[in-house]
């Protein structure tokens, strides 16, 4: 199987598999975010975080938006065939 060379990278820094964490069926991104560090185990920059969704096509965006603090905030939900991430 040929891989992308973003995914043979990942692969060759000694990857972890974990599952998505559960989330309703639309969630905001630092929702997500929050609910990934607590199962990594560690704080991932609001950026890189992004940048990883958006190359390995985790989430999609939905229509709405949730009240926040100060602006609304965009809703997003799984994309339907990814079940597990490639974490380092």
């Amino acid at each position: 199987m040929k891989h992308s060379p973003t995914m043979r990278y990942v692969l060759a820094k000694s990857p972890r598999i974990l599952s998505l964490p559960k989330m309703p069926e639309s969630f905001t991104l630092p929702e997500l975010q929050a609910e990934f560090e607590a199962l990594v185990g560690r704080v991932e920059d609001k950026r890189n975080f992004r940048k990883f969704l958006r190359v390995f096509g985790v989430v999609r965006r939905v229509r709405g938006v949730r009240k926040t603090g100060r602006r609304p905030a965009r809703l997003y939900s799984y994309r339907s065939p990814v079940k597990q991430l490639v974490v380092l």
